[in-house]
């Protein structure tokens, strides 16, 4: 036994959990780009997890949202790669 939302999906018309779903991902990447951001201005680009202090590299909080911002990005090509 299949739910309705689950045979709409089936046959390509988006459920609304569907949608929700896809907003949720969509929204993703630019949260923690912009977390990213936030916790580098924020720190001053401090180093916290135990790397080298004179770095130029942005280390803690800020190069962990920046990856998760790239590790998140799959639902943006995917739209963006759409003809």
């Amino acid at each position: 036994m299949t739910s309705d939302a689950f045979k709409t999906s089936l046959s390509g018309t988006a459920s609304w959990s569907g949608r929700i779903a896809d907003g949720i991902a969509l929204a993703a990447t630019p949260l923690f780009a912009a977390m990213a951001v936030a916790s580098l201005v924020d720190n001053g680009g401090a180093v916290l997890c135990g790397g080298m202090p004179g770095s130029a590299l942005p280390g803690g909080m800020a190069l962990m949202y920046a990856l998760m911002s790239l590790v998140h990005a799959g639902p943006w090509l995917r739209r963006i790669g759409r003809p």
